[in-house]
């Protein structure tokens, strides 16, 4: 067990982030949380981590790894990361929820 998924076992002196989306997070497989060997990840490095965990993953940062590419929202605690002082760089603690939403754009 990897430690990952709905079956993740807590293991002692792990940072766990938990994750919500609108979609399905690493393309193939669902992530309920994801944890960390050390405490204060930023939320660029969980956003990479994200993105390296599957070929089908999405890509959520620019080439640069300096912006959200277009077409994504996320939120630290229900709080916009445009709005949190680090933005990408934004600490996250054990326990915070990330919440990363694909922007449905209607057509008409």
């Amino acid at each position: 067990m990897d430690g990952f998924g709905p079956c993740a076992i807590i293991r002692e002196g792990l940072m766990r982030i938990d994750l919500e989306s609108n979609f399905v997070l690493l393309g193939s497989e669902d992530l309920e949380a994801i944890e960390f060997d050390r405490p204060g990840v930023p939320l660029k490095e969980l956003l990479e981590t994200l993105s390296c965990r599957s070929s089908d993953a999405p890509e959520f940062l620019d080439s640069r790894g300096s912006a959200l590419n277009q077409g994504w929202d996320v939120e630290v605690n229900g709080v916009s990361f445009a709005l949190c002082d680090g933005r990408l760089d934004t600490v996250l603690k054990d326990g915070d929820k990330v919440t990363i939403k694909l922007e449905l754009l209607g057509g008409g």
